[in-house]
């Protein structure tokens, strides 16, 4: 028998030569998600608008990426099979690696939107990412080398490749109406069963082929300007309905035919809607949130904050809780059954109609505050878990595969890690140094004699 020694160098290399390679094979599935159910792909991450998602949330306020854009961000990302989609006001539509921020591709708007100056003032509340196609709305057309002066209408709903960002279609919709600046969609789209629902300025609601942009069908003047998203519903087999609000002060409910099925009026400018186990919740600006029956308008019950502190965010739903955001600076919880106060949380900042609150599946609210602060509270107390400082007013948030994602003024998108960036280098450290003792030992064993 031959007797063969490898020496501590050799052995020591041999190792980490094999760590290294599991942990490069490691290091993608740690880091990227991938496709999934708890991606977050349209504005309050479901066509029902109920601010859900089964993603946990993050556990501490680290830090992952900060993407800067050229411009303003005034969306609420979308992010669906590991990458992460948004408008800019500098013109451009990006598509990042929602893991690492880095851009897989942008395009110019107004190159593909054939707009006559320099920009496009691109901006919807969100997108929406279904089939492989990522969907959006543009604003009016602004100029911005003659000092920010609206050059007329321009506000186009679009469809990009989800993977590479080449125009499929677009369409323009009415030049007049009750808004100023004509047609302008600056809401988000909702896609049910290939058809596009959206909400234009001037107050018509539109209804298109998801696939190729065709006009399905629009509905009458609503008599102001529409804001806020349309929420898409079932209530029957059969009875589609679509629900929004606006400066008409109303809840409109409309049919899958542009139809008008029911208007409940409040007492002020309806911002945002949702729909969940039969239910519209609105927020009004005559200071109330309101429950009213989906199929007949029949009041339900009201929720009454002073005028001054309305609630004009998006709401969310989960179980038995309704959660919103009000103009006096807190974040509210009821009971959604019955509208029965549970907590409240007092920021120091007012509140965007896309930056929250939103309901993680592990029991967190979000919510981003004007003060520049990303919030994270308790479900079921509203007690502070985490904040997370911007340099501007916080404009959307979203949850996806574990982190969490904000756009804000300061023209930054960033993203929050489920754990501290630190860990999963401390834990491949960690990893390497006891990989190397052990299999040393077990290789010099095994090798010493054959």
């Amino acid at each position: 028998m031959t007797k063969r020694y490898f020496s501590n160098g050799l052995l020591t290399l041999m190792t980490i030569t094999l760590l290294f390679s599991i942990l490069l094979l490691a290091i993608p599935v740690m880091t990227n998600p991938g496709p999934g159910p708890e991606d977050w792909p349209m504005y309050s991450h479901d066509v029902n608008l109920t601010g859900y998602t089964t993603s946990p949330a993050p556990d501490t306020n680290g830090t992952l990426w900060i993407f800067t854009t050229g411009g303003t961000l005034l969306d609420q990302p979308a992010i669906k099979g590991g990458k992460l989609y948004i408008m800019s006001a500098d013109g451009f539509f990006y598509c990042l690696n929602s893991s690492t921020g880095t851009v897989i591709w942008k395009t110019n708007m107004s190159d593909v939107l054939k707009a006559p100056g320099p920009r496009v003032d691109t901006h919807s509340a969100a997108n929406a990412v279904v089939d492989g196609k990522v969907y959006g709305g543009t604003f009016h057309y602004y100029n911005a080398s003659v000092g920010g002066v609206d050059m007329g209408p321009f506000g186009r709903v679009f469809c990009l490749n989800a993977d590479t960002g080449a125009l499929i279609w677009n369409f323009t919709g009415s030049i007049t109406g009750t808004s100023p600046y004509g047609s302008e969609f600056g809401w988000s789209p909702m896609i049910f069963d290939d058809k596009l629902y959206i909400s234009e300025y001037a107050g018509l609601v539109y209804c298109l082929n998801a696939t190729t942009g065709a006009e399905i069908w629009r509905s009458a003047n609503t008599g102001g300007v529409n804001y806020g998203m349309t929420a898409v519903a079932d209530v029957a087999v059969g009875d589609r309905r679509i629900y929004l609000g606006g400066t008409h002060t109303d809840v409109i409910c409309l049919n899958d035919t542009g139809g008008v099925e029911w208007r409940y009026n409040t007492g002020g400018t309806v911002w945002n809607v949702l729909v969940a186990d039969g239910k519209v919740y609105a927020g009004s600006q005559d200071g109330k949130v309101y429950c009213l029956d989906a199929t007949t308008s029949t009041l339900i019950w009201t929720y009454t904050r002073p005028i001054a502190a309305y609630a004009r965010s998006a709401l969310s739903v989960h179980g038995d809780r309704l959660f919103f955001a009000s103009q006096d600076k807190n974040v509210t919880c009821v009971n959604k059954n019955t509208g029965a106060f549970i907590w409240n949380y007092t920021t120091n900042g007012t509140f965007g109609y896309q930056s929250g609150p939103y309901i993680s599946g592990d029991g967190k609210v979000l919510v981003g505050s004007g003060d520049t602060y990303i919030y994270c509270l308790n479900e079921v107390t509203g007690a502070l878990i985490w904040k997370y400082k911007t340099g501007g007013l916080v404009w959307g948030v979203a949850i996806a595969n574990g982190i969490a994602y904000a756009t804000s003024w300061d023209n930054n998108v960033y993203a929050i890690p489920e754990f501290p960036a630190w860990v999963p280098t401390l834990l491949m450290l960690l990893a390497l140094g006891f990989g190397v003792s052990f299999l040393r030992k077990r290789v010099r064993s095994l090798v010493k004699y054959s």
